[in-house]
């Protein structure tokens, strides 16, 4: 059933508060310094009286994303301890990406690499909220980018932790990944179980 658009505005205000209350507590809010954790709570409160499915519908979103960080934690991407770390201070998460410039906010390439000298790294969807009052990408835009961003970075980094137990060399591997970072400006890294190469 086709609710409407004020209907998702209203809904995706209650995920965003709900996620500005536990952001709040870690000195980074959704909303800049105009709204507090008691504001965001107050509005959240009366979403929900207004439309008590919202707590269902959220539960639905933040098992989906769960699902994701499963999926980052299964292909090495970060480690169960962080996933359990994250999960306990953020259980409302939702993405917040900004809009900028008319575009989705980019996110920064994370450089975790263990092979020294070398360009290249792969995603793993986590960084390091700062607070900000920009308008917010709507909710299915972050988590389809969020998905996209997942699964590919899972899928190389599958591939980089298959081909490395294929090689065995890491050193054979520097060369190879040296090689293609000069040839490809997009170049991706790989994960031995230690962190990025």
């Amino acid at each position: 059933m086709d609710k409407g658009d004020d209907y998702y505005t209203k809904f995706q205000e209650f995920v965003f508060h709900q996620h500005n209350i536990d952001r709040t507590a870690q000195g980074k809010t959704v909303f800049g310094d105009a709204v507090s954790a008691e504001d965001s709570k107050l509005i959240s409160d009366t979403l929900l009286k207004e439309h008590p499915e919202f707590k269902e519908l959220s539960n639905k979103v933040t098992n989906y994303l769960d699902n994701l960080m499963k999926m980052r934690v299964k292909s090495g991407l970060v480690s169960q301890k962080t996933s359990d770390l994250l999960k306990e201070m953020y259980p409302n998460y939702v993405p917040t990406y900004r809009v900028v410039n008319n575009n989705i906010e980019r996110i920064a390439r994370v450089d975790k690499g263990v092979i020294p000298n070398t360009k290249v790294s792969i995603q793993d969807g986590i960084r390091t909220a700062t607070g900000s009052n920009i308008d917010l990408v709507p909710l299915h835009e972050s988590m389809a980018k969020m998905t996209t961003r997942t699964v590919q970075s899972s899928l190389e980094n599958d591939f980089g932790t298959e081909l490395l137990k294929t090689i065995g060399d890491p050193d054979a591997i520097k060369s190879i990944v040296v090689a293609d970072a000069e040839k490809f400006k997009n170049a991706k890294g790989i994960d031995n179980g230690e962190g990025l190469i």
